[in-house]
């Protein structure tokens, strides 16, 4: 008895039918909690500082400035979610993470704003290096 054929959209139908069956007997991946949120965050806004540190083109480096600015602000923002779940780690992690934003804003950035970027750098891998481990630290990322 020869085998029927299906028509390309049965085949295509017959498919994805299969693969939504498959796909919804997985477990589904577990959703980032507020520290993962809170060290994805920190980690983005410290790489395009660096980032910073590295490039010449003055339209990168304000570019680069609004990613920082932007990743500190979902930091920010992920922080007062989490005070009212974990305020003790919340204002643990508030020490290190004002002073290490006012020593980036108030002096590294205008550092290499002004074109000394191995002061910068001194600064950005010295006092704000150890910041920033102290920060992973609380929150518990993986750096």
């Amino acid at each position: 008895m020869p085998t029927r054929r299906l028509s390309p959209l049965k085949s295509l139908l017959t498919a994805t039918l299969l693969a939504a069956i498959v796909l919804l007997g997985l477990p589904k991946p577990a959703r980032a909690g507020p520290t993962d949120d809170a060290c994805a965050a920190l980690a983005q806004a410290r790489a395009s500082l660096v980032r910073m540190l590295t490039v010449q083109d003055p339209r990168d480096v304000l570019e680069l400035r609004a990613q920082v600015n932007y990743h500190s602000a979902v930091l920010d923002s992920v922080l007062g979610q989490m005070s009212a779940s974990d305020p003790m780690r919340v204002a643990a992690f508030r020490i290190p993470w004002e002073a290490f934003k006012m020593t980036r804003e108030r002096i590294i950035i205008p550092t290499i704003l002004l074109g000394a970027r191995d002061d910068a750098t001194i600064l950005a891998m010295g006092v704000q290096a150890q910041r920033l481990r102290e920060m992973y630290a609380i929150m518990g990322c993986q750096p």
